[in-house]
């Protein structure tokens, strides 16, 4: 089975990518869905995470406190680093009985859209890679627009993050996603690198 693993910056247009990809009948798993998932009641990671950084970033249902947590990672690449390595155990977990499912059914190609792929070194489990990139200021556009929050924390995320020059040295495939013509044009040369790909697997 052909595991795409799907990265770029926050901001960079990657969902607008795998919505493409799913219309044109490839299988996506979005990572940040599953992590959602997981800490939308209390269980194991939540209280993995509450365990170092206090109960204050859990919510009186159980949930994880998103907004109370984001300012801490944000600010910290200590503090973040913390985050990824207690969360990614659990999110890969249930992605990799995702994947198992998918090929069950007959699957022959799976995308992830994973934030943070080289971070948790998922990159290693993926038959290629493909990485999405825009402008900065065309990515801090569309995050103020997105969460709703200021320029300065938009800045601070992405500061947290790799910028689009790593991702154009370290993926096998880049997509500008500028929303020029052209990135239709790099969408669709993907699409077609997968369906290749897929079909001589199955041949």
């Amino acid at each position: 089975m052909l595991i795409i693993g799907l990265t770029g910056m926050s901001g960079s247009g990657k969902s607008y990518v795998c919505d493409r990809l799913r219309g044109a009948g490839i299988e996506v798993i979005n990572t940040d869905e599953v992590y959602h998932g997981i800490i939308s009641k209390h269980g194991p990671c939540v209280a993995e995470i509450a365990a170092r950084f206090g109960n204050g970033v859990v919510a009186g249902d159980g949930s994880l406190n998103r907004r109370a947590l984001a300012p801490i990672v944000f600010s910290s690449r200590r503090a973040l680093d913390a985050l990824n390595g207690i969360t990614h155990k659990y999110v890969f977990a249930a992605v990799g009985g995702m994947i198992d499912a998918l090929e069950k059914e007959g699957a022959g190609a799976v995308v992830l859209e994973v934030p943070l792929l080289f971070e948790s070194r998922y990159d290693e489990e993926c038959t290629f890679t493909v990485g999405v990139v825009c402008p900065h200021e065309l990515c801090v556009e569309r995050i103020v627009a997105r969460d709703g929050i200021s320029r300065e924390n938009a800045e601070k995320r992405l500061a947290s993050q790799h910028n689009g020059e790593f991702f154009r040295e370290h993926c096998d495939y880049v997509i500008c996603n500028d929303g020029s013509p052209d990135t239709e044009n790099q969408i669709n040369n993907l699409i077609q690198i997968i369906k290749e790909k897929e079909n001589g697997r199955k041949e």
